[in-house]
């Protein structure tokens, strides 16, 4: 009986163990955006066995490309934003504003907490 007890026991808490584990939210390894880059870059380059000279033009093509993307992104909340002007109140407007920025703050604050804790387990490390 004890057996069966403690049989239960530890099933039911590798469970609780792979539940808990399952639940964490994905790690990167890249701290940032060019860090990752720079990793999709390192995999690509060995994968394909780029040589030296295809290096370079992968490279160079892909930060064109993230140059690109920005522009677009940066064009899109411009166009964006316009409309919501043309489509709000001015009362509604100012309101929408501020909550957004209201909410960019709480976003860089969570990112900046998450980067310090990542940076406190690699120094435990």
């Amino acid at each position: 009986m004890k057996k069966l007890i403690l049989s239960a026991v530890i099933i039911i808490g590798s469970f609780s163990t792979y539940a808990q584990e399952a639940t964490k939210a994905p790690q990167h390894k890249g701290e940032h955006h060019g860090e990752r880059m720079e990793m999709r870059f390192e995999k690509m380059s060995t994968s394909l066995e780029l040589t030296p000279e295809q290096q370079e033009k992968v490279k160079a093509l892909m930060a064109s490309q993230k140059e690109k993307m920005h522009e677009q992104r940066k064009e899109n909340h411009e166009s964006f934003d316009k409309e919501m002007k043309n489509i709000l109140t001015e009362e509604q407007y100012t309101k929408w504003v501020a909550e957004r920025e209201e909410m960019k703050k709480a976003h860089e604050s969570k990112s900046n907490e998450k980067n310090s804790c990542k940076k406190k387990d690699v120094k435990k490390q």
